[in-house]
């Protein structure tokens, strides 16, 4: 008997036809290695049923490298090591581009700061302005 041919959408993590592909499933996918991009954003809803790798030992901690600490410390699933050009630029595109928490936080200072000026505009609050020497500071304390 003839084999079928290789299913280059398999291979590829990609053949939505499963049982009913007429190519053979039988070869390595080449997404085995390549990290699901769906799980790093904490959003991959196929589980083990995933093609893509959800190894995330390999994938740099943002928290750790962008933020000086990560509160899951040696429990973290990211990676703490060291970082290649590449990954640094990649790290530094999450936490710029992607960061849900910087997102939040920033929501929050806006937040914090318009409720502010709604107290201020309603007398509820007052802004004071202190000079340095005010404050207690001498010009000459380095």
């Amino acid at each position: 008997t003839r084999s079928r041919p290789a299913c280059s959408f398999w291979i590829r993590g990609k053949c939505r036809k499963g049982e009913a592909c007429k190519f053979d499933h039988s070869a390595p996918q080449e997404t085995a290695s390549v990290i699901c991009r769906f799980l790093v954003r904490g959003d991959c809803s196929k589980g083990a049923a995933c093609a893509y790798s959800h190894d995330l030992a390999s994938v740099p901690c943002k928290f750790f490298h962008m933020a000086g600490a990560c509160r899951r410390e040696s429990g973290c699933p990211y990676s703490h090591a060291a970082l290649t050009d590449e990954q640094r630029r990649w790290v530094e595109r999450e936490w710029e581009v992607n960061s849900k928490e910087r997102r939040d936080l920033l929501a929050q200072a806006l937040r914090t700061e318009k409720e502010s000026e709604a107290r201020l505009a309603a007398g509820e609050e007052t802004r004071m302005q202190l000079s340095a020497t005010e404050m207690g500071w001498d010009a000459d304390d380095d």
